[in-house]
């Protein structure tokens, strides 16, 4: 007879594996109701759903057998197949470096590259590993890809005998599948929509300016508009009733970061908002912010004080549909 134990044994002996191969396991049952077995455990946590599909259905998994994960290669497209291979032999892949197309692969193979963000100087970069590749081994990697070495007396990265002075680097524990959920503010939300929105839709036109602004938005908390990009950035959430409900200010007046919720025609929609002041905004730098999005489970609005590159944005309407940018 068919139950969650059985359904559970297969998929831990036999996964990665999909819903018709469980039929045939048993010989018994139908789609359907296999389909509500997976779907339970996996909400209870007890196997995981792979992000590689073959024909319409993911791949069941548990932790014992993820290492098999590498069985589904053959599923990818081939060109993310070749990242998929050169992501492993590297063991891990700075994104900045690496070629447009390459990046935008490695955040296509979910189920065999794992974001890695690290702080060097209170800079975040990113960083891909190999979803096989202990965190340790990742770690002195990218020391080795910063040009640091690390010490055996000190939890801690220095740069090369010709600098003097140390660079704290922060361990590389920052994945995607760890990260610190961002705390919901206590406000009331309305329920889920599944309506498509065009980004037309969800940032609205400015209206014509008037003679005095508001400095801060009409709802939420007060933003830091003490730069003069701080002020463009609450002159803009104020003139299109964006609210804010979250401000971390990486860098004052020129490097911030927001949660705030956008009036769109189905409701109040939750973005995740990049404001960088810098003279040029480049594909590099949408690359980021879309990880970041990512991430976050998040669409991106993306504001920016300088020159959007023209490859920056051919991308936005090729690779980065999620960020709606703003120049400022």
């Amino acid at each position: 007879m068919l139950s969650k134990e059985l359904v559970l044994k297969i998929v831990e002996g036999r996964g990665p594996i999909q819903p018709n191969e469980i039929k045939k396991v048993v010989g018994a049952g139908d789609n359907f109701l296999i389909g509500a077995i997976l779907s339970q455990l996996s909400n209870a946590g007890q196997i995981r759903v792979s992000h590689t599909k073959h024909g319409s259905s993911p791949f069941y998994y548990s932790m014992h057998n993820k290492n098999k994960l590498e069985n589904l290669v053959p599923y990818l497209n081939e060109k993310d197949q070749r990242t998929a291979r050169l992501l492993k032999e590297k063991g891990v892949v700075a994104d900045e470096s690496a070629e447009t197309l390459i990046r935008v692969s490695l955040r296509n193979i979910r189920d065999f590259a794992i974001p890695l963000q690290v702080n060097v100087n209170g800079q975040p970069k990113l960083y891909w590993k190999y979803f096989t590749l202990p965190s340790e081994e990742a770690e002195n990697k990218i020391r080795e890809l910063l040009g640091m070495t690390k010490q055996m007396t000190a939890p801690e990265a220095v740069l090369p005998a010709s600098t003097q002075s140390s660079v704290p680097i922060e361990p590389v524990a920052k994945l995607a599948a760890t990260a610190t959920p961002i705390p919901e503010p206590q406000v009331k939300e309305a329920p889920k929509q599944t309506v498509e929105t065009s980004k037309q839709d969800i940032v609205k036109a400015e209206p014509a300016k008037q003679k005095t602004l508001p400095e801060q938005p009409a709802q939420g908390i007060r933003i830091d508009a003490s730069s003069d990009f701080g002020k463009k950035i609450a002159s803009y959430f104020s003139r299109n009733n964006i609210k804010v409900v979250e401000e971390n200010i990486l860098r004052k007046g020129s490097d911030m970061e927001y949660i705030v919720r956008i009036p769109s025609a189905v409701g109040a929609l939750k973005f995740w908002c990049k404001a960088k002041s810098k003279k040029t905004c480049n594909d590099a730098d949408l690359s980021s912010a879309y990880v970041q999005g990512e991430m976050k489970k998040m669409p991106v609005l993306y504001l920016t004080a300088g020159k959007v590159t023209k490859k920056a944005r051919e991308m936005l309407l090729t690779q980065f549909k999620t960020i709606t940018l703003k120049e400022l």
